[in-house]
């Protein structure tokens, strides 16, 4: 499929999922707001008591306009241009979607289309109850008693079947409907330009703040054309922004996400079947992974086809996530443990074999407090399917799962980010770990000089054929390192060349990774090296994914803070748009680089530990770090 149409079957799945929402505001807009509440405005204003405008400070500052200008498309001009940014940004959203599917940064028109039409569809639904519970003398000319406005006032009939008359009604006043219009595209601009136009933030700011000028010129021009007083401008200014931050926090506080799997499993069913020489290519492609479609289906291919479906089922489950993973992402994190075994996935079905949840084991070592080891077992892929959630069962997994890593004499580790299921953790014995991060602007950092007969490089990052001599002398600067935080993994033991390969390598090079580096140091051997990439597609913030420095090397381990300068200064040059680089607060401090009065501080307290009864590992650990490779 093209990716326009992709995108088109993404769009046309969210419409699928809200047209509901999308139509109603289509009546409320289209029919109760233009039909029925503007006539009923009309109908009660009262001609008889409009001799005159009420005392306005703005039309006494304002001058009026010529009368052959007062209903003249200037007054509007300003409005026209902000509907154009809008629909110049709405525009660029079905525009160069090559990437698309998981990594399409781009909003969705249908979610841009129903946040805006909501609130003003709200904003309007305000406005009616504003001007038909208190009707006030008209501002324009046209609607004071010598125009005689009666001549065009419609029976109360009228009022649910005509359209209304914009160009001669009275009584819609308290607030501007032509100001809630311009406020809700702005506020649009400031919300979706970013990803919509692929422009920075601060250029996303000036586009805002655009609108808002021309808000404030149109401000200008309806005082001096008398359509409004300034009280419906003030009004209209400060309860717009308020309806869009309610509704954004309580009624739609994110973005429906399109089911990324559901598509790609249409547009599977709508491909013809293969011929013979199609089917015999793609038994080729697979053979390495011992996938061949036409061959006697072995015990490991029945066990590779169960690791898809279960793949499959995890990515239906965390579909509606911001980004979604496919199920090559859950596949791939399997295949890639050297340490898997099939009896870590743990799963309950309905009698008829169902998957309805399941979550996932990892055997790890762990550095820990005071130098200590501890085994533990790390959780992940703690799902239900949605049509069999809050029925307990994803705890009946965990508490069997924790029984099992009891009865091995492990702890256990997870990471939870939704604080529903943070308090589920936490019902089961878990305690969040604090980790903490600095978030540091790149302008404000001092680089050192190149040291003495060593030199920086980057080591490019294929996804296949990792070359072993370099992931060799990685491994041996990973464990002589001087960084060796609670939470670290120790890449010991007999699967340590195993695990380099195939679990921090694909770790490093995965699709899911935004613009990945690999540095390193090196004189005559590789002494230090540093792996980052980029927070999002933007590439604004530089993420420290892991940095190890050798201190058995030739380079002293307090020159430490130079060593990750110059590999940041490398880096750096395939990071044009880097803003801040976020680095794990104690790796800075162990350094002396941790300043907080220059840095933004965030903490995540996702990190979750868990110790079986009678177990003496401490919890209270200080210092935690878990590099971006070893992420269950």
């Amino acid at each position: 499929t093209t990716s326009m149409q992709w995108r088109m079957m993404e769009e046309w799945d969210l419409l699928r999922k809200q047209w509901r929402w999308v139509l109603l505001n289509a009546v409320v807009l289209g029919y109760v707001t233009s039909f029925v509440l503007l006539n009923l405005a009309f109908y009660r204003y009262p001609v008889e008591a409009s001799k005159e405008r009420l005392k306005d400070i703005g039309h006494e500052v304002v001058p009026p306009l010529p009368e052959h200008l007062m209903e003249s498309s200037l007054v509007d001009l300003p409005l026209h241009l902000v509907m154009a940014i809008a629909a110049l940004m709405v525009a660029a959203v079905l525009v160069d979607n090559s990437n698309t599917g998981l990594r399409n940064p781009k909003p969705h028109l249908v979610n841009i289309v129903l946040r805006g039409s909501s609130v003003y569809a709200l904003g309007h639904m305000l406005r009616g109850a504003c001007y038909l519970t208190t009707s006030l003398p008209g501002a324009a000319d046209r609607c004071l008693a010598d125009a005689h406005p009666e001549r065009f006032k419609p029976t109360l009939a009228e009022c649910f079947y005509l359209p209304g008359d914009v160009y001669h009604n009275c009584g819609d006043l308290m607030f501007s409907g032509h100001m809630l219009l311009m406020l809700v595209l702005t506020l649009v601009v400031h919300e979706y330009s970013e990803a919509a136009l692929w422009i920075s933030k601060k250029q996303a700011n000036l586009l805002t703040l655009l609108c808002v000028v021309l808000c404030l010129v149109e401000s200008v021009l309806i005082l001096a054309a008398r359509h409004h007083y300034t009280s419906d401008l003030v009004v209209a200014f400060y309860t717009t922004p308020l309806l869009w931050s309610s509704y954004s926090r309580h009624l739609h506080p994110a973005d429906l996400k399109p089911d990324i799997v559901g598509i790609a499993r249409q547009i599977l069913e709508r491909q013809p079947p293969l011929d013979r020489e199609q089917q015999q290519r793609m038994n080729q492609s697979a053979a390495p992974h011992g996938l061949a479609a036409d061959a006697p289906a072995s015990k490991e291919e029945e066990s590779s086809a169960g690791i898809k479906a279960w793949g499959s089922f995890c990515a239906r489950c965390f579909s509606a996530k911001a980004n979604p993973p496919d199920a090559g992402f859950f596949v791939r994190k399997v295949l890639n443990d050297p340490l898997f075994a099939s009896d870590q996935i743990k799963t309950k079905r309905t009698k008829d074999g169902a998957m309805i949840a399941t979550l996932r084991l990892f055997l790890r070592d762990l550095h820990w407090v005071d130098g200590q080891t501890v085994a533990v077992a790390g959780i992940g892929e703690v799902c239900t399917a949605p049509e069999f959630r809050r029925q307990g069962h994803s705890r009946e997994l965990l508490t069997n799962a924790l029984e099992e890593v009891a009865r091995a004499g492990r702890s256990a580790v997870l990471h939870a980010g939704d604080p529903k299921a943070q308090a589920l953790y936490k019902s089961l014995g878990f305690a969040p770990i604090r980790t903490e991060f600095e978030l540091h602007e790149v302008e404000k950092l001092s680089f050192a000089p190149p040291l003495a007969g060593q030199t920086s490089r980057e080591i490019a990052l294929p996804a296949e054929n990792p070359p072993l001599d370099v992931l060799k002398s990685l491994a041996d600067v990973y464990d002589a390192s001087v960084f060796k935080f609670p939470g670290t993994v120790c890449r010991v033991g007999p699967h340590r060349e195993l695990y380099w390969k195939s679990w921090v390598w694909n770790a490093w090079t995965s699709p899911r990774r935004v613009n990945p580096r690999l540095i390193v140091l090196q004189g005559a051997n590789i002494a230090a090296y540093l792996y980052v990439c980029a927070a999002d597609f933007l590439q604004r913030t530089l993420v420290i994914g892991e940095f190890a420095l050798d201190a058995k090397g030739s380079t002293p381990s307090h020159a430490g803070a130079d060593v990750l300068a110059i590999l940041l200064r490398s880096a750096l040059r395939h990071y044009p748009e880097a803003r801040d680089i976020r680095c794990p607060r104690p790796v800075l401090q162990r350094l002396g680089l941790s300043r907080e009065s220059d840095a933004t501080l965030e903490t995540d307290l996702g990190v979750m530990f868990w110790r079986p009864p009678g177990s003496t590992v401490p919890c209270d650990v200080r210092e935690h770090v878990m590099w971006l490779t070893d992420a269950f």
